[in-house]
């Protein structure tokens, strides 16, 4: 039984800790995914003013620049180019070196803050169908032109931006996060260039530094995460306090069931088989050491008229009155139920007959007292018998008998 309840507490202990950590799992998977949203959302808002503010300001020749007659099939650009090769292939990869122009490099840093523009490139369509080819090339000379710190020259975020240039609109932004969380402080801005009947034909490609918004988005995702910390924790208390419910309805009832096979339901005290059990019990106590017990059978007198005329409510009242009294009487002894008006007392300490018998007039002399049940008076009328074990060689039958 001990090895089960151990066995239990620490299966409940374990699930415990495992929704614990679950659930600070989740808090902490939901700061960092809510960061990365709000990071992409808050750029992407900031660089949807970008374009009518350039036309606003009269850089539109500036900010597509990259835009000749020629730009669809990427033939005859007056671009400056970087070379270089790749692991798979000698073809030279071409990066163009076409920039903002400062005017519009200072515009656009104003219009981005507090993200700050860190390198930029045009490139046409023709340059962004290279593949991963390009990408990697152009991430290498991104890198070459910041900070080690901001920008470490990974190309995968710039791939996956890229490869999406055709299907958008307006400009978007690609934010890794690694797979502990990070949000990475720099990423690809990109805004994609159409011709006058809308077709894509090129990119430009913004490196921010977002180390700046990044902080003052801070707070927003420490208050939202807060709060979803507060209700995971509530949901989680509320669940514990279901299931400590459920359990503490089930020892409740587990011990009531217990209760009730080994007691009487009316009065509290000990049944029959709880009764003949310690009899047993201390019938071989006596043997073993040689030494005397006794036993009373307490019988109430008249009972079935008490019942008859009062009422079986009133009867049972009866019962618990008499039952009250046989323990203030014989408190350090075991009292018992046997059965309906029966009663029983097994006395260990005191053996000698003197002494039993004055124990039986103190209960008599209990019944004096009056006994008012619902403004009626009822006598209490007890039939008492003594018996006392002299020998190892009772038995509990013979002794009740």
């Amino acid at each position: 039984m001990k090895n089960g309840s151990a066995r239990s507490s620490t299966v409940v202990f374990s699930v415990t800790m495992a929704l614990v950590l679950l659930l600070a799992f989740g808090v902490y998977a939901s700061n960092r995914l809510l960061t990365h949203w709000l990071l992409v959302r808050n750029i992407e808002q900031t660089a949807e003013h970008v374009p009518p503010a350039v036309v606003s300001a009269g850089l539109t020749d500036d900010f597509y620049s990259m835009l000749p007659e020629n730009a669809q099939t990427g033939a005859g650009l007056r671009l400056k180019t970087e070379t270089g090769t790749t692991a798979k292939t000698d073809k030279p990869i071409r990066i163009p070196d076409l920039q903002m122009s400062e005017q519009l490099f200072s515009f656009m840093s104003a219009t981005l803050q507090p993200s700050e523009v860190v390198a930029n490139r045009f490139v046409s369509l023709s340059d962004i169908n290279q593949g991963p080819r390009f990408a990697d090339r152009l991430a290498a000379v991104f890198a070459k032109d910041t900070d080690p710190e901001i920008f470490d020259g990974r190309a995968l975020g710039l791939q996956l931006a890229l490869d999406q240039v055709e299907l958008k609109t307006a400009p978007y932004t690609d934010v890794e996060m690694t797979w502990w969380g990070k949000v990475e402080a720099a990423s690809f801005l990109i805004f994609p260039q159409q011709d006058a009947e809308g077709m894509v034909r090129g990119a430009l490609v913004v490196l921010l530094d977002n180390t700046k918004r990044i902080e003052s988005l801070s707070i927003i995702t420490l208050i939202s995460s807060g709060i979803i910390a507060a209700l995971c924790l509530a949901s989680f208390l509320f669940a514990a306090f279901l299931l400590w419910m459920r359990f503490h309805d089930q020892v409740k009832t587990n011990r009531d069931i217990e209760f009730l096979a080994h007691h009487d339901a009316l009065t509290g005290l000990p049944n029959r088989a709880v009764f003949n059990a310690r009899l047993n019990e201390s019938l071989r106590l006596a043997h073993a050491k040689a030494s005397n017990m006794g036993v009373m059978l307490i019988d109430v007198d008249k009972f079935k008229e008490i019942n008859d005329t009062y009422g079986h409510g009133t009867g049972d009242i009866f019962l618990q009155i008499i039952a009250d009294r046989l323990r203030s009487v014989f408190g350090d002894h075991l009292v018992a139920r046997l059965s309906g008006d029966e009663f029983a007392v097994m006395v260990q300490s005191v053996s000698d007959v003197a002494r039993l018998t004055k124990l039986a007039s103190d209960m008599l002399a209990a019944t004096k007292h009056p006994c008012v049940i619902d403004g009626k008076e009822i006598k209490i009328s007890l039939s008492i018998g003594i018996a006392r074990a002299s020998d190892g060689n009772w038995r509990s039958s013979r002794l009740l008998h």
